[in-house]
């Protein structure tokens, strides 16, 4: 696979957790988050209790799957929010992600930039599972980030 199609993969594979994050939620709450706003995360935040978490860590894929979508979500949010964008891994650092025997490996090479600045929607994701809501609030990481981007200048989109 050359860099030209491991990039479009990588795009199916975030629109789809993405989807399937809304989706859920929609299922769960009733709420509709498809349009990315950051009150959005607040409602991500209330299913993030020890209920679920407890839930998704019975099985490995599953907390795998969660904190994939919920990172994926979080970081939509930021680029289309605060004007982030993705930074895909290249395809030797994707091999070396899917090869090692930690599955968060990969997360080291896939996050968003705000500016010059790392976001490692991933980790924040897996501690909101972690931590729960009531500790590591999604919505407060996006408001941080928000806080940091204002501060060093940075231009928002509406």
């Amino acid at each position: 696979m050359s860099e030209q199609t491991h990039r479009p993969r990588l795009n199916e594979l975030l629109t789809k957790a993405r989807n399937n994050v809304i989706e859920n939620t929609r299922n769960v709450t009733g709420w509709d988050i498809s349009e990315y706003r950051p009150e959005d995360l607040q409602i991500i935040d209330r299913l993030l209790g020890e209920r679920f978490r407890d839930a998704v860590r019975r099985e490995q894929r599953r907390y795998e799957s969660a904190v994939f979508g919920f990172g994926t979500y979080l970081g939509e949010v930021l680029v289309r929010r605060l004007g982030g964008r993705w930074h895909f891994p290249t395809r030797f650092q994707a091999l070396i992600g899917s090869l090692s025997l930690d599955p968060f490996k990969g997360e080291r090479y896939f996050y968003v930039l705000l500016d010059d600045r790392r976001v490692d929607v991933f980790r924040a994701a897996r501690n909101a599972i972690e931590k729960t809501s009531g500790i590591f609030s999604l919505y407060d990481f996006y408001e941080n980030c928000a806080h940091s981007a204002s501060e060093t200048g940075s231009t928002l989109p509406k």
